[in-house]
């Protein structure tokens, strides 16, 4: 375990070492955010609303979500794989002692510690907030469930990356799941209010735990009946993509063996 554990430690070193690319993702995202508040803004004072959503629950609801995808998201899972594919550099994994999936998993807790340390003032902004406007039984169910959401995240990307066994370039592939994802994640707008077709779909697929679910702890009066089941499904979409890893990679180990990549 120790090796992972060094792994981990590399990863943050080389974000504070690679500085510029945190800097360009917090101008881009608040360019995002300003864009979005902006618009709804103009909802609102126009009278018109989204949902049965408040313009100040509005703006928290994707600032919040903002702030976790800063966490959680880290796309590097699937480039990462994907590289060490394309490039050859996967036969490391095995001739070596080392797992692919725990070698990545904990690149990507590196990358949230690291996050975790450049973004903690704004980060002890929000929880300063949501303490004195919602409580600490909300935030530790939003704690919970968001735990189910940075592990679905690395295992769908995970899942994107290792498509490098079968297909030549997934770049574009990883980039049309992230806007998908980020959509059916509802990062744009909350999924409740997505014409009923819209939200029967995304709500059969495991992306809405990503940041709708976890944002949705904060709506309404706290159920813990509520919490528990879509911690639950959570659970087991983990346990479905885990699976689904395991069977990809052993079929995409195969392939890499018989013919190399």
């Amino acid at each position: 375990m120790g090796k992972y554990w060094v792994i981990m430690k590399n990863r943050v070193r080389s974000g504070f070492a690679y500085r510029a690319n945190t800097v360009a993702t917090l101008i881009s995202e608040s360019f995002s955010f300003g864009v979005l508040f902006y618009i709804w803004f103009s909802v609102y004072k126009g009278g018109g609303q989204i949902g049965d959503y408040s313009l100040g629950f509005m703006i928290f609801y994707y600032a919040l979500g903002k702030i976790s995808g800063l966490l959680i998201e880290f796309y590097g899972v699937a480039w990462n794989l994907a590289e060490a594919i394309s490039e050859g550099e996967f036969t490391n994994f095995l001739l070596k002692p080392v797992s692919i999936i725990k070698q990545e998993l904990f690149i990507y807790f590196g990358n949230f510690i690291y996050n975790l340390a450049v973004f903690s003032v704004i980060i002890l902004v929000m929880l300063f907030y949501i303490l004195k406007q919602f409580g600490y039984l909300k935030l530790l169910a939003f704690f919970l469930l968001s735990i189910n959401a940075a592990l679905i995240f690395f295992f769908i990307f995970f899942l994107i990356g290792a498509m490098a066994f079968f297909f030549q370039r997934i770049q574009g592939l990883s980039f049309l799941m992230s806007l998908v994802s980020m959509f059916l994640a509802g990062k744009y707008v909350p999924l409740d209010v997505l014409p009923g077709a819209f939200y029967k779909i995304a709500g059969v697929l495991p992306f809405q735990y990503i940041s709708f679910i976890p944002i949705m702890a904060f709506k309404g009066s706290l159920d813990p009946a509520w919490v528990l089941r879509q911690y639950l499904a959570g659970l087991v979409w983990i346990l479905v993509l885990y699976v689904l890893t395991k069977i990809v990679l052993a079929k995409g180990i195969k392939k890499y063996e018989a013919i190399g990549i």
